[in-house]
């Protein structure tokens, strides 16, 4: 993947991120992408499954979270889940038994509220790649 406007260098210093706050090592952890079909949606979906993540990308329509699954199979050969997410109920649904979640939305485009992962029983890490406020998981904070 040729890197789109720094895409790669977004995507992979989220995971990287990620990592270290799981201590070193994603294998295992069920990831959801939300909003998953965009440049550094894909690639951070990629490099979570490269990590040993279980993946999740979402999209607002089921054929182009389909269409991202497929290519990332297609060309790395990791098997990528596509859930359809159109709100945030949708994606709130998509985060049932994760553990990571990455959000790589359009600027200021709100994907996840407060409500849907405060309290979740599972969610360990979320990562937000909007740098935009509002942010795309509202309740977090720019590091």
């Amino acid at each position: 993947m040729l890197d789109s406007n720094g895409s790669n260098t977004t995507a992979a210093a989220g995971v990287a991120c990620m990592a270290r706050s799981a201590g070193g090592s994603l294998a295992g952890k069920r990831a959801v992408v939300l909003a998953g079909t965009g440049p550094v949606g894909r690639r951070a979906a990629l490099m979570l499954a490269r990590e040993g993540a279980s993946v999740t990308l979402t999209s607002r329509t089921l054929q182009r979270a389909q269409d991202a699954a497929a290519a990332i199979e297609q060309r790395f050969g990791l098997t990528v889940a596509a859930v359809e997410a159109a709100d945030c109920a949708a994606r709130a649904r998509a985060l049932d038994g994760a553990q990571l979640v990455f959000a790589s939305g359009a600027a200021s485009r709100l994907l996840l509220e407060a409500a849907h992962w405060q309290d979740h029983p599972t969610i360990e890490i979320l990562a937000d790649a909007n740098a935009t406020p509002p942010l795309g998981i509202d309740g977090v904070d720019m590091m």
